[in-house]
């Protein structure tokens, strides 16, 4: 790819060189001969540092937010932001043709995203899958390094599942990954919110500082799926811009309520009551937050054009999440 095809769209002062691109990294270690190096600004590291050692190693361009004096240079207002749109141009912007939905939320992250998986292909759709656990391009699984991955490979991956056929992609968003832009650029279908609960802070040091980086996905999303019954949750739907689906394991005013909640060993049941469904549902994960991760997924899905019923049939043939609550055995005794 030539430069001026991977910058096309991107503003940045300049003049580019010609030349093929063989890559883009902000990683120092990983710069070889045509790779265009995106320098960024992190909490304990400035990566402009490495701008004159990347092109002695042969990169092709260096990218940075001030300018370094350098050969073959052009800067950028926000570098991460950079990183993020030329790693999806160098990838052919496959988000762009899949139909992609990210969860966000202290818990429940996991299991949600697990469960939209089985209820798209459900509905005959191939599926891939990013998260703590694993990623999944359809069913072949891949080890996760990150929840969220870096831009580079999280696009890498978009394309891996691009060609072999996905068309929906359902991936955890963490706040980490929110702030330091990895996610920018990502048009999102549906994006769900399951809840905000003291973690993290280590890194974000505040909870104020922990919900603005949640909230930056749905500045990115064309449909907004959250949880009211959790504090920051009824803050959020107050506060995005985007179309709004609320839903509640006991709450008649939202959109979506869980009714006559049963909790069992074996799993929870429920009527789920919203528009155009009025359906008892029996899900096979224990547990009354169970109940809420059920109601997003099923939400999640309908919001991408699954109906409602078919939904619903899903959750009741979903086999659960592996290691997270699992029924392995009903029968005589629950394991």
């Amino acid at each position: 790819m030539e430069l001026k095809e991977l910058f096309k769209g991107i503003a940045y002062t300049g003049v580019l060189p010609a030349g093929e691109v063989t890559g883009v990294t902000a990683d120092s270690r990983k710069v070889r001969p045509g790779v265009v190096f995106v320098c960024t600004v992190g909490r304990t590291l400035d990566s402009h540092r490495y701008g004159a050692e990347a092109l002695e190693n042969g990169a092709a361009l260096v990218v940075s937010e001030r300018p370094l004096g350098l050969a073959r240079e052009v800067t950028v207002q926000n570098g991460r932001e950079a990183y993020a749109l030329l790693s999806a141009a160098f990838c052919g912007r496959p988000a762009d043709r899949l139909t992609m939905i990210a969860v966000t939320g202290t818990n429940g992250k996991t299991t949600v995203t697990s469960v939209i998986k089985q209820l798209l292909e459900k509905a005959g759709h191939k599926v891939g899958l990013i998260g703590t656990i694993h990623s999944q391009i359809d069913q072949m699984e891949i080890p996760a390094k990150y929840t969220t991955p870096e831009a580079g490979d999280l696009h890498a991956l978009f394309a891996r599942m691009e060609g072999a056929g996905c068309t929906h992609v359902v991936m955890e968003a963490s706040s980490q990954a929110l702030e330091q832009k990895r996610l920018f650029g990502i048009q999102f279908a549906a994006a769900v919110f399951t809840n905000l609960t003291q973690d993290h802070l280590d890194y974000h040091g505040t909870m104020e500082n922990y919900y603005q980086a949640k909230k930056l996905l749905f500045s990115q999303c064309k449909k907004a799926i959250i949880n009211q019954d959790d504090p920051y949750g009824r803050r959020l739907i107050t506060e995005v811009q985007c179309p709004v689906v609320t839903f509640s394991d006991h709450d008649n005013t939202a959109d979506y309520t869980a009714r006559d909640l049963q909790l069992r060993a074996s799993g929870v049941e429920f009527q789920l009551v919203g528009k155009q469904v009025a359906r008892r549902v029996r899900f096979p994960m224990p547990g009354d937050y169970s109940c809420h991760n059920a109601l997003a997924a099923a939400l999640a899905a309908v919001s991408v054009g699954i109906p409602p019923e078919v939904a619903c049939d899903g959750l009741e043939a979903c086999r659960g999440v592996r290691g997270r609550c699992e029924v392995l055995y009903h029968g005589d005794f629950t394991v």
